[in-house]
């Protein structure tokens, strides 16, 4: 009989990550998009997420957003250490420990217009996870939202005999006093003495390469591999699997994450898309398109009552969109790596939307169209030479989106003082390290969604905190010593670490210098900071 934790690993807590593709404004511009519909998002708008985490997710999107937040994760610590990053905002975020057969029953859970569940399926019971169709099929409004990501077998059933081996190694062999995160080091050096015999199941050169990155990557912590591998759980579907169950809270799927998978031609050849074209519209099309693709992992959106916007409604609803530009404007390149190559941009078509938006201002879909498509005194051309149409914005404004050089946006007059001041609130603790070294995010409420901060960035900002008249001069100098003292790791433009002492010095005070020319300015316009 299983404890609480239902065979769930909970000696160690979740990471402190935060998954944007669970922001309900990047959904609503993803739907709308796809030409479907989303619920509006204001002080009515209600969110759930089940299973949490580290809950930095739910509470960013707590304290960014107008409408009302709850949660549940049935790990107490994890609960307690949201409630404490909630509270540096005083935000209003509702959250318990309650699995979730019982949180469904809970009268002080409202009907939700947004539920996510993200990282949780397949690492669950098959009873929980029924658990948390019967919650959908009772909280969800009508034309309600659900996000849902889960492993499919395409890509991630070679992985199967060797999850077992790791999984009976620790349950067997491991010793019963130490925490499963102390077994990973044995489990992995196991592991890398199998697969490297020649013959057999390591025989195959793509296996070993792809259990080298999922084994060994730097960012992935022995934490990490716990929660991935080491559960008594671990369920490998597939998307007409998890459909046919959803279908049972009257879900249907309207599309998935990231934003360039719902793209042919980003993810599949033209001979391919031939095969699919004839299965487009029914439930296997996206299973051959995982088998194509070879997909390990899918992130998908489901509706409770697909309302499918007509021309008219699509044109008004694109119209409202609005963006801001996140990124450098002094781009010359951007491109995107996909499941076809690499993807590039081309600046003619780029050039004109950049231009625009480099005062990091909020616009809407319709000013960009004003600007561009519309401008009687200039008329901009596209890569063909024809003058700038609809399209071309549409097509770019989505290339942007996808290499996050844009975000979806609020425009900065319609966001309350109180948002404002919870997001700087958590900021200024996540800043100064009060939230705890682990939370790495800062919240704008102008993005409804977190950012990555550094190491470097966020020293930087804790010294202008304390004295707001500091220069990058007297920055430099005065954390000039730490780089060697806590070993911080500087990379080049490949990302590769940078090891030369003049280099070294040479990045960091340019790093200094973007931070005051680039990144602060941005936060102000943001409401970071």
């Amino acid at each position: 009989m299983h404890s609480w934790n239902e065979g769930y690993h909970t000696d160690t807590n979740y990471s402190a990550g935060y998954f944007p593709q669970i922001n309900p404004l990047y959904v609503k511009h993803l739907f709308t998009f796809k030409h479907q519909a989303f619920p509006t998002i204001d002080e009515n708008f209600t969110g759930c997420e089940l299973g949490f985490g580290q809950g930095v997710s739910v509470v960013m999107h707590a304290a960014a957003s107008p409408g009302k937040w709850y949660g549940t994760d049935f790990n107490p610590n994890q609960v307690n250490f949201a409630q404490k990053l909630a509270k540096y905002g005083s935000v209003a975020v509702h959250l318990s420990d309650d699995a979730f057969g019982d949180y469904a029953n809970r009268e002080d859970v409202p009907m939700l217009d947004y539920i996510c569940v993200h990282g949780i399926w397949s690492w669950i019971s098959h009873p929980n996870q029924q658990s948390i169709v019967d919650f959908a099929k009772k909280k969800l409004k009508v034309g309600g939202v659900l996000y849902l990501s889960y492993n499919v077998g395409p890509g991630f059933t070679f992985f199967e005999p060797i999850r077992q081996v790791m999984y009976d190694y620790m349950k067997t062999c491991g010793v019963p006093a130490k925490t499963q995160e102390s077994q990973v080091p044995g489990i992995i050096d196991l592991v890398d003495k199998l697969v490297s015999f020649k013959k057999g199941y390591g025989e195959s050169a793509l296996v070993k390469d792809r259990i080298d990155r999922i084994l060994h990557n730097n960012g992935l912590t022995h934490n990490y591999l716990c929660h991935e591998y080491l559960n008594d759980d671990w369920d490998i579907s597939s998307h007409s699997i998890v459909a046919e169950r959803l279908d049972q809270a009257k879900l249907s799927f309207v599309c998935q994450h990231p934003f360039y998978s719902n793209i042919e031609n980003f993810v599949l050849k033209e001979e391919e898309t031939k095969i699919l074209d004839r299965f487009s519209g029914t439930e296997v099309y996206n299973g051959l398109k995982d088998y194509i693709t070879g997909e390990q992992f899918r992130a998908d959106y489901f509706v409770r009552g697909s309302s499918r916007l007509n021309e008219k409604q699509y044109r008004e609803e694109l119209d409202k969109l609005c963006f801001i530009l996140v990124a450098d404007h002094e781009v010359d390149e951007i491109t995107l790596d996909t499941l076809n190559g690499r993807a590039v941009l081309n600046p003619q078509n780029f050039q004109p939307v950049i231009e625009v938006m480099k005062d990091h201002r909020v616009y809407s879909f319709k000013e960009l169209g004003d600007n561009i498509v519309n401008n009687k005194y200039r008329k901009f051309k596209n890569a063909e030479g024809n003058d700038y149409s609809q399209q071309d914005l549409i097509n770019t404004v989505i290339f942007l989106l996808c290499t996050n050089h844009i975000a979806p946006a609020v425009k900065e007059n319609t966001i309350s003082k109180d948002i404002i001041k919870r997001c700087k609130n958590i900021n200024r603790a996540v800043i100064n390290t009060e939230a705890g070294a682990e939370v790495t995010y800062v919240v704008s409420p102008v993005t409804m969604c977190a950012f990555r901060i550094d190491d470097i960035t966020r020293m930087v900002l804790a010294l202008i905190m304390v004295r707001p008249d500091v220069n990058e001069q007297e920055v430099y100098q005065a954390f000039k010593p730490m780089i060697a003292e806590h070993d911080l790791k500087l990379f080049d433009k490949e990302r590769k670490p940078i090891t030369d002492p003049d280099e070294i010095d040479k990045t960091f005070k340019k790093n200094i210098h973007n931070i005051f020319t680039k990144t602060i300015p941005t936060y102000k316009k943001l409401f970071v900071i």
